[in-house]
């Protein structure tokens, strides 16, 4: 109506546009409604593009910007609150406290019900059969230098060979004064004496057990070489490696070929900063009581966290 009288007040008066029962006002009037209905569209959808004036659906589509959920039941005033906490700790980037607030305002709970850890320990285990004067390279796959526990199994000769068709074993394939060098870093310890086939060294925090009995009286060294963070290269030998035979250069009843070698079975293991990576810890009943899976948090974390940062979840008890 409002639109109806201003374009009518725009007309000649002579047009008797004025008049409600004429052809004129009545076609106006059908502008004029059009254009109020359109105005009200327009406004409608500027209050369902703020946070303070959407209701409903339109409140639950602004929410979804930010990953955000209705819980059941959950009325228009108390999501406002949650959307807007959201919106604030936005601008709080990716530090911790930004990211337990988020995540706690996403899931409704209590910030002691959400925890954050920086680089969570994980375990790793790096294991090689390998011979005299084999070499590889490894690194700690975190964010320090480690000193792991290593353990050496001697393979036993019945693994290569039919012992039941001998008196005895044809080759012992023991190992003598085996040594593990960091060869970057000028790292070494050995193990002065003879390891049998089948049996086990190992070696952790300045202790070495052979078959379970203690043996750091024949160790050079009380602590494993580091595995470092930014990777080396690693090579085992024994003493034997001097007289390994050579085609063509070999000596007769004193050179001993590489086929006659034991092979070890070395296990480095220890626990490891992952790195670029954090650990939310959420409580059992704070997820429960959202309503939400692991995999909503999973996608949430995912928009705000750094660029190349892993994101573990982890529920607690």
């Amino acid at each position: 109506m409002d639109s109806t009288k201003r374009m009518v007040e725009r007309l000649p008066r002579f047009y008797g546009g004025w008049h409600e029962d004429s052809l004129l006002y009545r076609f106006v009037d059908g502008l004029g409604k059009r254009c109020d209905e359109a105005r009200k569209d327009l406004f409608g959808l500027m209050r369902a593009h703020w946070v303070d004036t959407a209701v409903g659906t339109e409140l639950d589509q602004l929410a979804g910007i930010y990953g955000l959920k209705r819980r059941m039941g959950e009325p228009d005033s108390k999501f406002r609150e949650r959307i807007k906490m959201v919106i604030l700790e936005y601008k709080g980037g990716g530090t911790v406290a930004a990211i337990v607030s988020l995540a706690s305002a996403f899931l409704g709970a209590r910030t002691d019900e959400v925890g954050l850890v920086d680089n969570p320990l994980v375990p790793v285990v790096m294991e090689r059969r390998v011979k005299s004067g084999d070499s590889w390279s490894m690194s700690s796959e975190g964010v320090e230098d480690v000193h792991p526990k290593v353990s050496l199994f001697v393979e036993p000769a019945d693994m290569y060979f039919d012992v039941a068709k001998f008196d005895e074993s044809p080759l012992p394939l023991d190992v003598i004064d085996p040594v593990l060098i960091n060869m970057d870093d000028d790292e070494r310890i050995e193990f002065r004496g003879i390891l049998h086939g089948g049996q086990e060294l190992v070696i952790e925090d300045g202790t070495a057990k052979l078959d379970g009995e203690g043996v750091e009286v024949h160790m050079t060294s009380k602590s494993v070489p580091r595995v470092s963070r930014k990777g080396s290269r690693w090579r085992y030998v024994e003493s034997i490696q001097e007289t390994i035979g050579v085609f063509d250069s070999g000596t007769f009843d004193s050179s001993v070929f590489e086929t006659a070698l034991a092979t070890v079975r070395l296990r480095f293991s220890w626990m490891a900063h992952q790195l670029s990576t954090f650990e939310l810890r959420i409580r059992n009943e704070a997820l429960i009581r959202s309503g939400l899976t692991v995999d909503d948090v999973d996608m949430f974390l995912n928009r705000i966290k750094a660029a190349g940062v892993k994101a573990v979840i982890a529920v607690v008890r």
